[in-house]
């Protein structure tokens, strides 16, 4: 079972009721699990599908939506070494990049969802 987790990034005009909705409820029955994040210009989601073209298509069938700038995975896992391997490699050889704005947001996402510290008592 292939998986990712990311953010949509919509656009100006369903940022707001009652378009944004419109998005989600579009999203959904896509079969993407969705999280409101309090910034109105995204949407975190969650999605498995069978197999990496599966993913693939879901994804690209998401941002066939007015709504949906752009699909950012921020985690996948691709029930596929090959494809893991081949996407670190295009990172690391420039291939592919993310913006800097994408990663603070990532480590946004990643500082809210993480454990808490416990004190000792």
């Amino acid at each position: 079972m292939a998986f990712a987790s990311g953010f949509f990034l919509l656009t100006a005009g369903y940022r707001e009721e009652p378009g944004r909705s419109e998005v989600k409820e579009y999203l959904q029955k896509l079969g993407f699990e969705l999280y409101e994040v309090g910034k109105p210009s995204f949407i975190v989601f969650y999605v498995e599908a069978p197999d990496v073209k599966s993913l693939e298509d879901v994804i690209k069938s998401a941002e066939e939506h007015p709504g949906v700038a752009k699909a950012y995975i921020a985690y996948g896992f691709m029930a596929d070494n090959r494809v893991k391997e081949w996407i670190n490699e295009a990172l690391a050889a420039g291939e592919l990049e993310i913006d800097e704005s994408t990663r603070e947001y990532i480590r946004t996402i990643l500082s809210r969802i993480a454990p808490k510290e416990r004190k000792a008592g």
